[in-house]
């Protein structure tokens, strides 16, 4: 998370606010390379805004490697995946 404080990471959550989502996708190396998540099975996907903003999953507040995203659609609880 290139060492960014909590409260830092909170206070930047109004500019996604009122954005739309344009594209999900993998992310690419050099995204994960950027995230420092190099791994040969690293994988994760992104959420592309219409500001050119994204949004991913990590599996915790330090960023340590990608995480999975989930929802909810009506009251089914889903994974969040792309087609191959």
């Amino acid at each position: 998370m290139n060492q960014k404080s909590r409260s830092e990471v909170v206070q930047v959550v109004p500019l996604f606010v009122g954005k739309r989502i344009v594209a999900i996708r993998e992310m690419t190396r050099k995204e994960l390379s950027a995230q420092g998540w190099d791994g040969p099975r690293a994988c994760a996907l992104v959420i592309v805004l219409d500001d050119g903003s994204m949004i991913f999953a990590s599996r915790d507040d330090e960023g340590n490697s990608p995480g999975a995203l989930f929802g909810v659609v009506g009251d089914v609880g889903v994974y969040v995946g792309v087609e191959s």
